[in-house]
């Protein structure tokens, strides 16, 4: 007699508050180890998900309130890819800078399709002989503008410089997606120093501006998050 398969229990979902508290003490610790002073607010969104409003206390290189931040957008990725575990109720997160993110506009519902008359069939003609197809010729890839040839901005000298003298301090890889082509030639150019290595890499959508230390310093274990052998879903 075949013995039953047996069946992991789903972890029993975490209440409303302790997931808050975990969302806040995770932002207390990022801000700190970046060491930007910032206040945050929390409150219960109307989707279901967690809304977090931060206050800086003081300029922070790339981000402005009530502007789209590539900074926040990061921020916001990794608190999802922490609170919400595999195996966890999912809770997403959404971040403004100076204010409660503005929830997503509902979809109106799709207009009823109204069937089309049907037309009187044409006469058939004989299909004149086919002519082999000319395979069609592959896109041309843009090449990256050269660093030299770009002009550097006050605000992308800034985060370049910044990220920069993290990556040396504190011996750790630093990573900006979702940029343009120019922006990523301008920090390139803002990011290089003595002690740390500027370089685009990866592709398509992926491709993004690493800050690789010549001294990477081993993070700590209680600092390691826990292998993810499940795929998240779509936060989109």
């Amino acid at each position: 007699m075949s013995a039953e398969p047996s069946v992991t229990p789903a972890a029993p979902p975490v209440p409303a508050p302790e997931r808050r508290a975990q969302v806040e003490q995770l932002l207390g610790e990022i801000f700190r180890l970046a060491e930007w002073p910032a206040r945050v607010e929390l409150k219960d969104g109307r989707d279901g998900g967690i809304a977090v409003a931060v206050h800086f206390q003081g300029e922070v290189p790339g981000v402005t309130a009530g502007k789209k931040s590539y900074l926040v957008d990061s921020l916001q990725f990794l608190v999802n890819k922490v609170i919400n575990r595999p195996g966890v109720e999912k809770r997403w997160v959404t971040l403004g800078v100076g204010a409660f993110p503005e929830p997503k506009p509902s979809q109106p519902p799709p207009a009823a399709s109204v069937p089309a008359a049907p037309r009187a069939a044409a006469p058939q003609r004989p299909n004149p002989p086919q002519q082999a197809k000319k395979p069609a010729a592959a896109p041309a890839q843009r090449a990256e503008p050269v660093e030299a040839e770009v002009e550097l901005t006050p605000e992308w000298a800034a985060l370049g410089k910044l990220l920069a003298e993290k990556a040396v301090r504190h011996g750790r890889q630093y990573a900006v997606m979702s940029l343009s082509a120019a922006e990523r030639a301008q920090l390139v150019k803002a990011g290089a120093a003595s002690g740390v290595k500027v370089k685009t890499e990866g592709d398509g959508h992926f491709r993004r501006v690493a800050f690789v230390p010549d001294k990477p310093t081993p993070m700590p274990r209680k600092m390691q998050f826990p292998d993810d052998d499940e795929e998240d879903d779509d936060e989109g």
